[in-house]
């Protein structure tokens, strides 16, 4: 995203260029800007790691949950936690 706000001549709308493709058009062009982005690549990272905890996190409880029983025949209060896990986790 820097690259392409620094580079963004080549991003400007264009009326001649880009009548064809009106749909494509970047018509938020002016609200782009080096302090927004900063917000925006701050919160990425966080949000992924958290994201990817969660999802690993209710994978192993569900392994552990079902360790010595047969997976596809699992008591209901077990099925209902590993349930719980992927949804908290999605």
């Amino acid at each position: 995203m820097w690259y392409v706000i620094y580079s963004n001549k080549k991003s400007k709308p264009d009326p001649v260029r880009d009548a064809n493709y009106k749909a494509l058009m970047r018509i938020d062009y002016n609200n782009w800007s080096y302090f927004q982005a900063m917000f925006t690549h701050f919160f990425f990272w966080p949000r992924l790691i958290l994201g990817l905890g969660a999802f690993f996190t209710s994978a192993i409880v569900a392994v552990i949950i079902g360790y010595g029983h047969d997976p596809f025949h699992l008591p209901e209060w077990k099925a209902r936690i590993v349930r719980f896990g992927a949804t908290v986790a999605a």
